[in-house]
C-alpha cells in the first residue's frame, strides 16, 4: 500500500486529478491496471486464437485443394479405364468373330478340294431342284403337316420343316434327308437337334454363359461352357444348323462313328462342323 501510494502503478495524470485523494488515486490506478493487463492476455488470445484459424482455414485449403485435384485425377483415371475396357471388349469381339471365320475357313477347306468342289457343286444344283419340288408340294398340298411351324423373323409360314424329328429351315430339308438316308444306308443311325427358337436360345446362355443379361446377351461365345452363340447369332435360330445324335446320344467325342461318318460325308451335303463342337454343323461351320 505504501509503495502504491508513492508510486502510484498507473502514470496518467487525468486519475490523480480526478481522484479526491492520493489513496483514490492509488487504488484507481491500480485497478486500471488489473484491468488494462486483463485486456491485454484478452487482445493476446485473439490474436492467438486468429492466428490459429488462419493457419487452419490455410490447411483446410490446401486439404480442400488436394482433395480436388485427387478428384480430378481419378476422374481422369477412371475414363482412361472405361475406355480401355471398352477397347478390350472391342478387340475380344472381333478376334471372336475372325476366330469363328477362321475356324470355319480351316474346316471348308480341310474337306474341299478342286475336284470334290465341283462334285459338290453339281450335287447342290440336284438339291435346289429337289428343294424346289419338295416346296411346290408343300404349296399344293391339301393340309399342310403338322410339323410345319413358324419361325419368328422367316418371310414365310413355311420357314421350318421337320425332317425325320430335326426342324430344319426349308432349303436344308433335302439336303438333310438325303444325309440321313445315306447315313442309314452306311448303319449310322443319326438324328438330332436343329430350330432352336430366340426363348431357347436366351435360356441356353443363362445355363452356359451366366444368369446376369450382360453374361447372357454380352459375353463372347469362347467364354461361355460350352461356348454358346449370342441370342440373334445362332444358325440354330435360323434352322441353319443340327446338333447330331448317334444312337440317340449327342457326339461329344471325334472317335465316335457318327463324327467319323460326318467327317468323310456331311461336305458333300453342304454340312461344315464347327472345330470345338463334334456335335455342331451348319451351312458355313460356324
Amino acid at each position: 500500500a505504501v509503495e502504491w501510494f508513492m508510486r502510484p502503478v498507473n502514470d496518467d495524470p487525468m486519475v490523480v486529478l480526478s481522484a479526491e485523494s492520493l489513496g483514490d488515486a492509488t487504488r484507481r490506478s491500480a485497478f486500471l491496471d488489473l484491468w488494462a493487463s486483463h485486456q491485454d492476455d484478452v487482445l493476446k488470445e485473439l490474436r492467438s486464437r486468429s492466428e490459429d484459424m488462419a493457419l487452419r482455414r490455410q490447411a483446410a485449403q490446401r486439404a480442400a485443394e488436394r482433395a480436388d485435384r485427387q478428384r480430378v485425377e481419378i476422374a481422369t483415371r477412371i475414363d482412361e479405364l472405361e475406355r480401355a475396357v471398352a477397347q478390350q471388349q472391342q478387340f475380344a469381339s472381333a478376334l471372336e468373330q475372325r476366330l469363328d471365320a477362321k475356324l470355319a475357313e480351316a474346316a471348308s477347306l480341310a474337306a474341299l478340294d478342286p475336284e470334290l468342289a465341283q462334285q459338290i457343286a453339281a450335287e447342290q444344283a440336284g438339291v435346289a431342284g429337289q428343294l424346289q419340288g419338295a416346296r411346290l408340294e408343300i404349296a399344293s398340298a391339301p393340309h399342310l403337316p403338322a410339323a410345319l411351324s413358324l419361325a419368328r423373323g422367316g418371310n414365310s409360314i413355311f420357314s421350318i420343316i421337320s425332317v425325320r424329328g430335326i426342324r430344319v429351315h426349308t432349303q436344308l430339308a433335302a439336303q438333310l434327308e438325303a444325309l440321313l438316308a445315306a447315313a442309314e444306308t452306311d448303319g449310322i443311325q443319326l438324328s438330332g437337334a436343329g430350330y432352336r427358337d430366340p426363348s431357347a436360345q436366351v435360356a441356353l446362355r443363362r445355363a452356359h454363359c451366366g444368369s446376369s443379361d450382360i453374361a447372357v446377351y454380352d459375353l463372347p461365345p469362347s467364354q461361355c461352357s460350352p461356348p454358346t452363340a449370342r441370342p440373334g447369332a445362332s444358325l440354330h435360330e435360323r434352322g441353319l444348323a443340327v446338333d447330331f445324335t448317334y444312337n440317340d446320344e449327342l457326339i461329344t467325342s471325334r472317335s465316335s462313328p457318327g463324327f467319323q461318318w460326318l467327317a468323310a460325308n456331311a461336305p458333300r451335303f453342304g454340312f461344315y462342323n464347327l472345330p470345338s463342337e463334334p456335335w455342331h454343323w451348319s451351312t458355313s461351320g460356324t
